[in-house]
């Protein structure tokens, strides 16, 4: 009997399984933002990388200085960010596009600005202005930074490795499928997900996705932002938001998550991990 058939109260007490809520799947949302610094991939545990507006990509303003060696001092009553690497200067203040370099005023296309209480500036403006090569990959959707002053060397992504799927309305990239009897596929950071196929049952689970801890070539900080991707097309994003941060609080294999549901217009969601194993994030119908 596959984990669908099972009631959702036998889920609860069998499995000490958590479902997070939704409402129906709306367009696809693209894959998550990608920065590679000096050819090794950075790791955003919290707050995320995005496009804003003018499609220049915004990155928190922590990861300046651990990523790129930068020292940052932040004026919180004036909103600005002195930003500051070997002779270099910048200074840059949230919402306005004008911003300084060594002194001399220049203009960028874009602000700096606030997220979810977080600061986040314009990673292409920051780190060419600190002498940083920048390249974009608009396929891979994956921004590439060499401090070194050469230019970036791109992925080659293996011929064939990579695949796409629909699932519930939800599209997202994916490497291989199997091994259940229900369709499943895995992404290269051991995302699973899997369709139980969709029913109008009440309390019947219809898409299970992981976030591996335990496989060998497991990435939980990407997989938490594949999954983000896959949720924010199925919920509505203030829920999706809520099952990823409460998700994210599991940051090694050896701690657990107790069992936590979150409920949507349509849709329940639950979400818990055992020690050391993966998280499980479970959609059902209300």
């Amino acid at each position: 009997m596959t984990m669908k058939r099972f009631s959702f109260a036998l889920i609860i007490a069998a499995l000490m399984f958590t479902i997070a809520g939704m409402p129906a799947a709306q367009a696809a949302s693209p894959l998550p933002l990608r920065v590679v610094v000096n050819g090794s991939k950075i790791q955003f545990p919290d707050a995320q990388p995005f496009a804003d507006a003018n499609q220049r990509v915004q990155i928190p303003i922590r990861f300046v200085s651990e990523a790129l060696g930068a020292k940052v001092a932040w004026n919180g009553t004036t909103k600005k960010a002195a930003i500051s690497l070997k002779t270099t200067s910048l200074v840059i203040t949230i919402g306005k596009r004008s911003y300084t370099l060594n002194g001399v005023t220049k203009q960028m296309d874009t602000v700096a600005l606030t997220r979810n209480q977080r600061t986040f500036v314009p990673l292409r403006f920051v780190s060419e202005g600190l002498g940083a090569v920048v390249q974009w990959d608009a396929d891979a959707r994956t921004v590439y930074i060499n401090t070194d002053g050469k230019t970036p060397v791109k992925e080659t992504p293996t011929e064939g490795n990579t695949k796409e799927a629909t699932v519930h309305g939800a599209t997202f990239n994916y490497q291989k499928s199997g091994p259940y009897s229900d369709p499943s596929y895995v992404t290269a950071a051991q995302l699973r997900i899997v369709d139980y196929g969709k029913t109008t049952e009440k309390d019947l689970i219809f898409m299970d996705v992981s976030i591996s801890f335990t496989h060998k070539d497991a990435d939980p900080t990407e997989a938490m932002n594949e999954a983000q991707a896959v949720l924010e097309q199925l919920l509505e994003q203030s829920t999706a938001d809520a099952v990823m941060n409460y998700a994210r609080t599991k940051t090694k294999r050896e701690q657990s998550l107790d069992t936590k549901t979150f409920t949507d217009s349509k849709y329940g969601v639950m979400v818990a991990s055992n020690p050391n194993s993966d998280i499980r994030i479970a959609i059902y119908n209300k």
